[in-house]
């Protein structure tokens, strides 16, 4: 099952941000499809005995993630986008990476994990250096009223109905 990547893109290259990260090679335009995350649907008690990093899925109900279901998957299902706190892609729907500014050629495309993560035990230190950087990352960020409105409809399905579901911003 492997991860689909536009090709505008190329993945795996060396980042600013951390580790491997996907590039863009041409402009993209704001709205445009980035990335479909395919893989697998595990649960985090299947993630961790697979013992891969989180950052290798994608969340898409509260205890169900896409990815990876062994590491010989691993290459396939990467999509090699990095968290910033500052992000030019967002998600549609549960798997679907889209731009949600026009992204230059050469420029590194990043998600804010807010959008996709909400399991609260998550926790990740931030490497992104933009000026509003969060300098740690949860899965409690999607609560953050700020976040909510900057993002919204760039979230998740699943955390989406959860931010209209509480006292967030209805606008």
């Amino acid at each position: 099952m492997n991860s689909w990547v536009s090709s505008k893109t190329k993945k795996g290259l060396k980042s600013k941000i951390h580790g491997r990260g996907l590039f863009a090679l041409k402009p993209i335009k704001k709205g445009e499809v980035i990335a479909i995350k395919r893989g697998g649907l595990l649960t985090l008690e299947q993630l961790k005995k697979i013992g891969l990093p989180k950052h290798c899925y994608i969340q898409t109900e509260d205890n169900v993630y896409i990815g990876p279901r062994n590491r010989n998957e691993l290459e396939n299902s990467m999509l090699y986008i990095n968290h910033s706190c500052n992000p030019n892609a967002g998600i549609k729907g549960k798997k679907i990476v889209i731009a949600i500014k026009d992204i230059k050629r050469e420029e590194e495309i990043s998600i804010d994990y807010a959008m996709c993560y909400c399991n609260p035990l998550y926790l990740m230190r931030c490497n992104c250096r933009s000026k509003n950087c969060r300098k740690k990352i949860t899965g409690n960020d999607w609560r953050n009223p700020e976040l909510q409105r900057r993002y919204k409809g760039h979230f998740s399905f699943f955390i989406q109905a959860k931010i209209n579901k509480s006292s967030g911003p209805q606008r």
